[in-house]
């Protein structure tokens, strides 16, 4: 979900041309930035990495998913990220209630509040 949420980030910055967007997003890479050492730390010997091919997978659909990007329906790709933000959060609160792993768990606990946090400023942009 991460790389899926980065790619998607990347993407919005480089098409968009609205100030507020850029500045969300913005904030989003920041979030991206900020959480990547502590979960380093947590997948730190897991069998979790992606291969390249997982990784090559992701990125095509993510490219395929924008390809249209257009500023006359960017609302749609707003739309799009906000779901995937959305689905973050539903899937870091799952950990939260699991607590199957202290990390995964402490990780959850500290990512969690900066998602909610862009979820809310995606909804003020307010774009249809």
């Amino acid at each position: 979900m991460r790389t899926e949420g980065l790619l998607m980030t990347q993407l919005i910055e480089q098409k968009s041309k609205n100030k507020k967007v850029l500045s969300a997003i913005k904030r989003a890479k920041r979030y991206y930035t900020e959480t990547q050492p502590m979960l380093l730390e947590v997948i730190k010997g897991k069998a979790l990495a992606l291969d390249q091919k997982q990784f090559d997978y992701i990125s095509q659909e993510a490219e395929k998913k924008f390809q249209n990007y257009d500023i006359k329906n960017e609302g749609h790709w707003i739309k799009l990220y906000q779901n995937h933000i959305q689905n973050c959060i539903r899937s870091y609160s799952l950990l939260l209630q699991d607590r199957e792993w202290a990390s995964v768990t402490y990780f959850s606990f500290y990512a969690l509040p900066e998602l909610i946090n862009l979820d809310q400023e995606f909804l003020k942009l307010n774009i249809k």
